[in-house]
């Protein structure tokens, strides 16, 4: 008997506990539980975007390989920006676009050789391609090659 009243008792205690802060947990609990979703995706996001790629040198020496970050954005809060150095040359014509989901850089570059006797044209292109961060958006990508230097601009989604 003693036993159904301790426990009657506590059930009674447990509903009349505070029915304020019961409130306050039931409304603010999913929007905590959100932010804290929110900062892991953010993490989730920042670590795709560091992540390596096993990337192919050929030179003088062979083929090596170079684990190198699969993009060099530099994230800078509201937007993503990517800095490359190509040398400037009357020759050199840099293309930047959108190709397969990915950003396309296109460098040619073409020379003439004069001599007395003969000229020869050499024309050659690089094609590089990066990877658009997860939460840029592909659309607002603006770039400016300019003394040397080509900057590329993404805008991050929702950021505009």
């Amino acid at each position: 008997m003693k036993l159904i009243i301790i426990t009657t008792l506590l059930l009674s205690s447990s509903l009349v506990a505070n029915p304020s802060t019961d409130m306050e947990r039931n409304m603010y609990e999913p929007a905590r539980e959100m932010m804290q979703m929110d900062d892991a995706m953010n993490r989730a996001i920042e670590q795709h975007n560091q992540k390596e790629q096993v990337v192919t040198v050929i030179d003088e020496t062979g083929a090596g390989f170079v684990n190198e970050p699969m993009s060099e954005f530099q994230d800078k809060g509201d937007r993503y920006i990517l800095e490359k150095a190509i040398p400037k040359s009357e020759q050199i014509t840099v293309k930047v676009g959108i190709k397969e989901e990915m950003i396309e850089i296109l460098i040619a570059e073409n020379k003439i050789f004069k001599t007395d006797n003969y000229e020869q044209n050499m024309s050659s292109t690089t094609s590089e391609m990066h990877t658009i961060p997860i939460d840029a958006d592909a659309k607002s990508m603006t770039n400016v090659y300019s003394g040397g230097m080509l900057t590329i601009t993404l805008l991050k989604r929702g950021k505009e």
